[in-house]
């Protein structure tokens, strides 16, 4: 029998499955603004940079912070952002930041900081996950913004 074909026992003490609900309990409680877009799933926008907080997976127990910064570089520009992200990768533990190509042709850079709570969590494990991946996506998008300080920025607020 191998260390993936068994099933840990399941932790005691106030864990509760992940939930949608309980990270808009946390933004409520901060007075953090939010929306809600057509899966129920929650996103906001940060000084430079927006955040989407998911619950996949079957049982919704996978939680994803996904983050897309505001600014905008030409197709010409995307081996040197490819660089860039690899640098981030290989020298920040999370979140793992990537580029992407818009139907325009212009250059996005994400970032995800994903965590699967099979047997739940605390709201202190939530909000420090919360705050880790806000936090770290922040820095991601302020060091971008400093590499890249001709990027067109695109704020999305409403």
């Amino acid at each position: 029998m191998g260390f993936f074909d068994t099933v840990p026992a399941q932790p005691a003490g106030g864990l509760e499955p992940l939930a949608i609900d309980r990270i808009r309990a946390i933004f409520d409680r901060s007075g953090i603004k939010y929306g809600v877009d057509d899966d129920g799933d929650l996103f906001g926008s940060w000084e430079h940079g927006f955040f989407h907080f998911i619950a996949a997976g079957d049982g919704k127990n996978v939680f994803c912070l996904r983050g897309t910064w505001f600014g905008e570089l030409p197709h010409e520009r995307l081996d040197e952002v490819n660089a860039f992200t690899a640098d981030w990768n290989r020298d920040h533990f999370w979140p793992k930041a990537y580029p992407v190509v818009t139907e325009e042709g212009m250059v996005r850079v994400l970032c995800e900081h994903v965590v699967a709570y099979s047997f739940g969590l605390t709201v202190d494990q939530l909000e420090d996950h919360l705050g880790c991946g806000i936090s770290t996506g922040s820095a991601l998008f302020e060091a971008l913004n400093e590499a890249f300080p001709e990027a067109k920025r695109e704020d999305n607020r409403e």
